[in-house]
Order: structure tokens, then C-alpha cells, then sequence
């Protein structure tokens, strides 16, 4: 891949742009040699600008998580602030979609420890935006009855954080479509993110005796793909897990 300097552009930002689609394309990072080639300039240049491995490294999941920010930020002022649910499933279409494009950045972000993260000031304050992105939807449903007067936020948003990470993993790990007849991975990430959503959060608010009606329970559910393993009738079973009365 050679990829020639446009007039005016910065040759960081180029460095960066070739090396992530270098690494979605061939499921490694490439290396400064390889880097510099496809720029069609001298490793002396290119050592400029980014020293070692490790800064490229950096440098890449720093703009990867500006992508991302941006993407969700997209996605979810496309929706009514009058919907949060909606604004949540927009959210993690977009990161479905960032990690999918991104795959080697969510590896290694989704790996770093809380003293790593720390140490990167750009990249604290990016996951930081999201989490308040989150807070804020989390805060409306919360607002509207959606969840419960105890819901703390900031542990859904860890739960569903987790829970987003390990669909995600799988998905690009190429692990998911055996678990849903019919869908592709990203398609049976999707799923399972929007079945996560509706589980957790899609409910009525509570009543005056603190109890939730059992037929306000029922969820709206994507079309099934036929014999697929995660989507059934909503049965009685289901209902009773819901009486938290």
C-alpha cells in the first residue's frame, strides 16, 4: 500500500490514517518501516513526528476513540431526547459499528488498565465524554420512570459496558453468527445489544404499591431470524422474573 502525501495534509495525521486501515486490513499494527513505505517517504522523516512503536501505537487509539466519540455524538442527537431507549440502542449501533472498522483499537483500549488509561490524558478525557454522554441518557430514562428510584447509573453503565465489550470481542473474534441462524456477526452483535437494552431498561414506570404490572413487561424484540437460538416467545417464566413486587 503507498500511500501518497496530499497537499497541505500533516504527515501525522496521514501516518495515523494508513497505519489503522494497515492494521484492520492485515489484523496487526504495521511497523514504522512499513509506515514510512506507504508514504513514499524515509524512516528518518517519519521518526519526525512519531519516535517508536509505542508512540504509533498511541497515536493510533487516540484517534480511533475520537472516531468513536464522534460517531456516538452522531448517532445519538440523531434521536429525540424525548426517547432515551432509543438514544441508548443509537449509542451502541455506533460502537458496534467504531469496532468493527476499529479493530485492533478496541483490542487495545478495551485491554488497558485504569492506571494505563490514566496515563493518557487524550484518551482519559474521550472515554470521560462518553461516559457522561451515557450518564446523561441514563439519567433521562431515570427521570422518566424507566428505571428505578435506586438505579444507580454509573453501575448500568458498567454493566453495560461489559456486557458490550464481550459481544463486541466475540463479533470480531468471528464467534457470534453460529449463535444466530441467519444474522452475520455485526448483525448478531446488534441484536444482542438491542435485546440487551430491552431487557434492562425497556419497562414501565412503577406503580403506587413500588410493583410493575407483569403485561407492562413484554418487550418489542428485532424480527427473528428463523431458528435462532436467542429470540423466543415472551413466556410466563419471563413475566414472573419481573414481578419485583
Amino acid at each position: 500500500m503507498n500511500t501518497a502525501l496530499q497537499p497541505g495534509e500533516h504527515l501525522l495525521s496521514a501516518a495515523i490514517a494508513l497505519a489503522t486501515r494497515m492494521a484492520a486490513e492485515n489484523g496487526k499494527p504495521p511497523c514504522l518501516v512499513e509506515v514510512a513505505k506507504g508514504l513514499a517517504i524515509s524512516p528518518e522523516s517519519l521518526e519526525t513526528f512519531i519516535p517508536d512503536q509505542t508512540h504509533l501505537l498511541n497515536a493510533m487509539a487516540e484517534s480511533a476513540l475520537e472516531v468513536l466519540l464522534h460517531r456516538v455524538t452522531h448517532g445519538v442527537v440523531a434521536v429525540s431526547c424525548r426517547c432515551p431507549i432509543g438514544q441508548f440502542e443509537a449509542l451502541a449501533d455506533a460502537y458496534i459499528e467504531w469496532a468493527g472498522c476499529h479493530p485492533y483499537a478496541f483490542r487495545v483500549i478495551s485491554a488497558m488498565s485504569a492506571g494505563q488509561l490514566e496515563a493518557h490524558a487524550h484518551m482519559l478525557r474521550c472515554r470521560q465524554s462518553l461516559h457522561d454522554l451515557m450518564h446523561r441518557i441514563l439519567q433521562r430514562m431515570k427521570n422518566e420512570g424507566l428505571l428505578g428510584p435506586d438505579d444507580d447509573p454509573n453501575l448500568l453503565i458498567a454493566m453495560s459496558h461489559t456486557y458490550a465489550q464481550g459481544v463486541i470481542s466475540k463479533m470480531l473474534n468471528g464467534d457470534l453468527a453460529r449463535w444466530a441462524p441467519g444474522l452475520g456477526d455485526q448483525e448478531a452483535a446488534r441484536a444482542l445489544l438491542r435485546l440487551f437494552i430491552d431487557r434492562c431498561f425497556r419497562q414501565m414506570p412503577l406503580s403506587v404499591t413500588g410493583s410493575r404490572p407483569v403485561e407492562s413487561a413484554k418487550i418489542i424484540l428485532p424480527d427473528p431470524a428463523p431458528g435462532s437460538v436467542y429470540f423466543r416467545p415472551w413466556s410466563q417464566t419471563d413475566a414472573a422474573r419481573t414481578d419485583v413486587g
